[in-house]
C-alpha cells in the first residue's frame, strides 16, 4: 500500500487520529453512563471515570464499546471547528483515519466520520478510509507505526506521545501533537515530542498545515515540515 495507488490525484497522505482529536471522549461517555451526566462534569481520565461509577476498567470499556457499536453513537458531536478545518486540509491531503478502537466498532466509527466530516473522508476505497488497529477489514496492521509506513504518510495528527515517536521512526515529516486542555491531555506531564508541532485547538492545526490565507481552498497550500 502506498499513497501513489490510493488516490488518483496522488495527494500526500495524512493519518488522522480520532479519539481526543476529533471527538471528546467525555461526550461519548456522557451518552451511555447512568444518570445522563453533563460531559463537562466528567473527569478526563477514564480510569477515574470508571471508579466514580463503580466499575472496573474492563466493565467500563465493554459498556463503552457496546455504545460505540450502537446506532446512537452517530449522535455524539465532533470537536469544535474540526469538520471545517479537516474539510480544508482534505483539499491538500488524502486523509486516512486511524484508531485504537476495537475492530467491532469499525463500521459505526466510519459511519460517524462520514456523517460529520463528509468530503474529508475522501474517495478512497472503502477499506482504506478507516484503520482500526488489528482489524481484518484493514489488513491486520497492528500499530500506528505500521499504518504510517504502509502509506508513506507525510503528516499525522495524534494526542499520544508514543504515536509521535512511532511517526518519527516511520519518517512522517509533519507531526501534530494535539493537546486540548479541556480533554486532559498529556502535555501537562511532559514536553511536546521532539520535532512535533503542539496544537491546542483546530485553528492552530490549520495554521500548522495550511498558510494563513488558505481559507477558501483556492491557493496552493504548503506543508510546514517538522524539524527532524
Amino acid at each position: 500500500m502506498s499513497s501513489g495507488n490510493t488516490s488518483p490525484e496522488k495527494k500526500p497522505i495524512l493519518i488522522s487520529d480520532i479519539d481526543a482529536f476529533l471527538i471528546d471522549p467525555r461526550e461519548i461517555n456522557a451518552h451511555w453512563l447512568p444518570g445522563e451526566p453533563s460531559y463537562l462534569d466528567l473527569p478526563a481520565d477514564e480510569s477515574a471515570m470508571a471508579e466514580a461509577y463503580g466499575m472496573n476498567l474492563q466493565e467500563f470499556y465493554r459498556k463503552k464499546d457496546k455504545f460505540l457499536n450502537s446506532s446512537e453513537a452517530i449522535l455524539v458531536p465532533p470537536i469544535k471547528d474540526s469538520p471545517e478545518v479537516l474539510g480544508l486540509v482534505a483539499i491538500r491531503f488524502e486523509i486516512i483515519f486511524a484508531s485504537a478502537r476495537v475492530p467491532n466498532v469499525h463500521d459505526s466509527t466510519l459511519a460517524w466520520l462520514e456523517e460529520n466530516y463528509g468530503n474529508a473522508v475522501g474517495n478512497l476505497q472503502e477499506e482504506l478510509k478507516l484503520f482500526t488497529i488489528g482489524s481484518e477489514k484493514t489488513h491486520y496492521l497492528d500499530s500506528k507505526e505500521a499504518i504510517y509506513r504502509a502509506f508513506s504518510a507525510e503528516a499525522m495528527t495524534d494526542d499520544k506521545r508514543q504515536h509521535h515517536i512511532e511517526g518519527k521512526k516511520a519518517g512522517v515529516a509533519t507531526r501534530i501533537y494535539y493537546q486540548d486542555s479541556r480533554l486532559g491531555g498529556e502535555s501537562r506531564s511532559g514536553a511536546t515530542p521532539e520535532g512535533s508541532h503542539l496544537a491546542t485547538n483546530f485553528q492552530e492545526v490549520k495554521a500548522i498545515i495550511l498558510p494563513p490565507d488558505y481559507s477558501n481552498g483556492e491557493d496552493t497550500p504548503k506543508v510546514t515540515s517538522a524539524e527532524l
